[in-house]
């Protein structure tokens, strides 16, 4: 990526996430702006933010959801829909489903909330899964993509209390 190009990156997102970056490190907008390289972060502070990301409180009902969509992948798991057993030879491990829960982290205090949301485990869903669940053969055959069984997964784990699994 060349220079100009990162300098537009960082200002097209800079807007959005420099308020929730400042507040988060406690300082102000105007003091992160101030820095020699506002996009430039210290191993301390990278540190300040990973540990404040962990702290966001996730409910019983999403820390659930993110298992379930998990156990979801995996075509040997009992109860796995026809679908995944077509489809997949490889579901996704246990740490697929501790990325999930710190992506949704990150992506509600980037979204200016303090919880995390079943919203925010679906949208980071695909790209923590997509490299976690292995098509086999009759996927592959039928055209169908990881992406496609993913968002299929994500349609069919019930997102309140007290529904079954699949």
């Amino acid at each position: 990526m060349q220079p100009d190009e990162r300098a537009q990156l960082i200002a097209q997102y800079a807007d959005g996430y420099r308020a929730v970056a400042a507040a988060l490190l406690k300082i102000t907008p105007e003091e992160l702006d101030a820095r020699p390289d506002p996009g430039k972060w210290s191993a301390r502070e990278i540190v300040q933010l990973q540990d404040i990301v962990r702290r966001v409180p996730i409910s019983d009902a999403a820390y659930q959801f993110a298992l379930d969509v998990v156990r979801a992948t995996r075509p040997n798991e009992p109860g796995a829909s026809d679908f995944v057993r077509h489809w997949l030879s490889w579901g996704a491990g246990p740490r697929a489903g501790q990325y999930m829960i710190t992506g949704a982290k990150a992506r509600a205090l980037l979204q200016g909330r303090l919880h995390v949301t079943i919203d925010d485990l679906i949208a980071v869903a695909p790209a923590v899964l997509r490299h976690r669940v292995i098509p086999n053969f009759n996927a592959d055959a039928e055209g169908v993509t990881v992406e496609q069984i993913i968002q299929k997964v994500l349609t069919l784990v019930p997102r309140g209390r007290g529904e079954k699994l699949l």
